[in-house]
């Protein structure tokens, strides 16, 4: 049992469950009777020694975790804890009784508050609050004033932006921006509203008041914006003197026409504008969707930074933005800083849909045609990294938008295979595919290959032995069910397939069964078959091996693949032969994913489809003659 601080209830219990077998077989008390009668208390699912503080212990716990996650020192962390004890006397007190609460916590933590100075802490602070905010932000905007009006006067910025970040969560992008503005008005250095700032000169197309921003702040120059504000600088034109005629052919003086001004075509900055989306949907009430959305695109990758790249990757953040709302929600809020053209683009780009496209033709460096699989619409897309990769005849999967007198791809390209394609077109056209859905579909490629049986399941080598003393019964129940014995060895076969097999070893005693098969459900079968024959058989053992895992298993053993048959022996040859004909005659009666469900006959029978079976016909390996 613990001595000093909490355990985990329910270790406790298995390890003494593990020390002592016959603890719990007797009736006896309650569990929560005898750990009381132990001198122990229960606090949710971890159990201490009676006196225990409890909340104090959560209270040490949460501050240890946040600095872990924000590297504080104390000082910060100390404000960090006050301003939490501040949003949690503001939420949970009855409104008669809230400004008497308010005024005693300030009166006994006011000095504690301090350490909000820094941007990290006013940050930690941010999220903490958010953390345990309720339906609305009032309680974060109430604090932020207490914070504001009563607090050190070091912290007004903090309290100033903090109501900004509430402006923000409630849409007022207006109101946000003023509260930053003040922010920097009561220290022009403080970096968080800069950043912020910087973000609004942004969404408004000024990349000049931006990078000023940003140049501003310590490291500002390694934010993500900075980079691509470059490309929408203005360029001076040395040729022409301040009181020239503009190059524009407005008549207007350079000086007050274009000088020190931008003019990019929209083309330019549409992709400027995808990522002022995108710097949005990173916003934090976004946030568990980007986490959700990346842990399953990362499902499949063993590298211990899977995640953390998978919060970057371009299907997660397009599907955050577009699937989940965001975008929508980026349109509504920030729309009224956008430039007019801009606002329009992101209207359109809302009527927009994810699509399977196939490529026709190929520009390389330029861009593509492609025609959509679902309307049937041709694009010319300008595309250039993927124009140099892409073949034509290949699918993939993207939001194929327009962006002023071009058509453009943004969020990257999911390759997709012949078999996907009718039942991503399912999961596209249907309004009950959620996003988590569609991130797991396109991200099955990254999984490892699957073996499976004819039935579907995954492949298990599974092995079991009985222990049997009425062998007759044996005998007499597995021949019912799979055919006369050969040897007493019993083979279970359907349709020309072994599913599984029965071993009755002979001269032994008492006398063993061996069943084997090679997926858990025809396993299971068996062994309820043993059970049937022969309710008293013990089951010494068994084993149920993954496929994947005896391959493994036979590499590192250094088992060496059988060795490939000659196709130049004529007598394999006409063997060959003879069996891939048959199978092509199978084929062209089965049903095909890749075709819509169709049999490749009815396709080629029906003119509307025919060309879905050429291209999937085209798609195939093409050989010499069959066996090659």
């Amino acid at each position: 049992m613990p001595q000093e601080g909490p355990g985990p209830l329910d270790g406790i219990v298995w390890q003494l469950l593990a020390d002592d077998p016959t603890l719990l077989t007797a009736p006896t008390l309650p569990l929560g009777d005898l750990i009381t009668a132990a001198g122990y208390l229960c606090d949710g699912d971890f159990i201490a020694a009676r006196g225990f503080d409890f909340t104090a212990h959560r209270g040490q716990s949460h501050a240890a975790a946040v600095v872990a996650a924000h590297h504080l020192t104390d000082d910060e962390t100390d404000a960090v804890m006050a301003f939490t004890a501040l949003i949690g006397v503001i939420e949970h007190t009855p409104d008669d009784e809230r400004e008497r609460a308010v005024d005693a916590l300030v009166a006994s933590a006011s000095d504690r508050f301090a350490g909000l100075a820094r941007p990290n802490a006013a940050r930690a602070a941010f999220g903490e609050a958010y953390a345990t905010l309720g339906a609305g932000t009032d309680t974060l905007h109430l604090a932020a004033a207490v914070l504001r009006d009563r607090g050190p006067r070091k912290i007004a910025p903090t309290a100033h932006w903090l109501a900004g970040k509430a402006a923000e969560l409630d849409g007022a992008t207006t109101n946000a921006e003023r509260h930053y503005e003040r922010a920097v008005s009561v220290d022009p250095n403080w970096d968080q509203a800069l950043e912020e700032l910087a973000r609004f000169a942004s969404d408004r197309g000024d990349a000049v008041r931006a990078i000023g921003l940003l140049d501003r702040v310590e490291g500002g120059y390694r934010e993500p914006m900075y980079d691509l504000l470059q490309l929408f600088l203005p360029v001076d034109r040395p040729d022409l003197g301040r009181n020239d005629r503009c190059w524009c052919g407005s008549g207007r003086k350079y000086k007050a026409c274009h000088l020190g001004k931008a003019e990019h075509p929209l083309e330019q900055r549409a992709g400027w504008l995808y990522q002022k989306a995108a710097s949005f949907a990173q916003g934090i009430a976004w946030r568990p969707l980007l986490i959700s959305l990346a842990e399953i695109r990362s499902a499949h990758d063993d590298d211990p930074m899977a995640l953390y790249h998978a919060l970057d990757d371009p299907l997660v953040a397009d599907v955050v933005m577009f699937e989940c709302g965001t975008f929508e929600r980026f349109v509504a809020e920030r729309g009224v800083l956008l430039p007019a053209d801009e606002l329009l683009l992101a209207q359109q780009w809302l009527l927009a849909e994810r699509s399977v496209h196939e490529v026709e033709v190929v520009r390389p460096g330029e861009g593509l045609t492609l025609r959509d699989v679902r309307t049937g619409d041709r694009l010319e897309v300008t595309e250039q990294t993927a124009s140099r990769v892409l073949r034509a005849g290949d699918f993939f999967c993207a939001r194929v938008v327009p962006a002023g007198t071009t058509t453009q791809i943004f969020e990257g390209i999911e390759p997709i295979a012949p078999g996907q394609r009718g039942r991503l077109i399912e999961l596209l056209d249907s309004d009950a595919t959620d996003p988590e859905e569609l991130v797991e579909f396109l991200s099955a490629r990254f999984a490892p290959p699957r073996l499976v049986t004819p039935d579907g399941h995954p492949m298990v080598a599974c092995t079991a032995v009985f222990e049997v003393a009425d062998t007759a019964g044996i005998r007499r129940e597995l021949s019912r069910r799979f055919g006369a014995a050969d040897a007493d060895r019993w083979t279970w076969t359907e349709k020309g397939s072994v599913l599984g097999a029965a071993n009755l070893a002979p001269g032994t005693e008492p006398w063993v069964l061996e069943v084997e098969a090679m997926n858990e459900p025809r396993f299971q079968s068996l062994l309820e078959a043993v059970g049937v024959a022969d309710p008293g058989a013990r089951l010494r053992e068994q084993t149920r091996t993954p496929a994947a895992e005896l391959m493994a298993q036979a590499q590192e053993r250094g088992v060496r693949p059988v060795q490939p048959v000659d196709p130049e022996d004529p007598e394999i040859a006409a063997a060959l032969d003879k069996h891939i004909r048959g199978y092509e005659q199978q084929w062209q009666g089965e049903a095909i994913p890749a075709l819509g469900g169709h049999t490749p006959r009815e396709c080629a029978a029906d003119p509307t489809r025919r060309d879905e079976l050429i291209r999937l016909l085209d798609s195939f390996p093409q050989q010499e003659r069959p066996g090659r």
